[in-house]
């Protein structure tokens, strides 16, 4: 059975199109603020509001969308670094992500919240 791909959000389809457009084959690259209005008039999608906020949501709230991913190399992945005002850097870094061991046993920690508090 096909995988079905997520449906892109807006801030998905304008952080492709600036990838695109500045990506060509290259570790890391810098693009200003205003790539996301261009990107977003390309797309002839609304302008969001809150610029930064596109930026920040891919480094601090969720993952990069796939096709991006996807470009990194073996063992690397890519982020998006502030290098300065209104500007930003998409760069390839070794792979930092931090999966739980599974073989660790659980440790259940007591609910010690005072009745008080607790029963309310």
């Amino acid at each position: 059975m096909a995988r079905l791909m997520p449906k892109l959000t807006k801030y998905d389809r304008i952080i492709t199109r600036i990838f695109e457009r500045y990506h060509q084959g290259q570790e890391s690259f810098e693009f200003p603020r205003t790539a996301i209005v261009e990107a977003a008039q390309e797309l002839n999608e609304k302008v969001p509001s809150n610029l930064g906020d596109v930026i920040y949501s891919f480094r601090a709230r969720r993952e990069l969308p796939q096709s991006i991913k996807s470009a990194a190399e073996p063992d690397r992945e890519w982020i998006i670094r502030s290098v300065g005002t209104s500007r930003y850097q998409f760069a390839q870094v070794r792979w930092s992500g931090v999966e739980p061991n599974q073989s660790l046993a659980e440790t259940r920690i007591p609910d010690s919240t005072p009745a008080l508090i607790g029963g309310l």
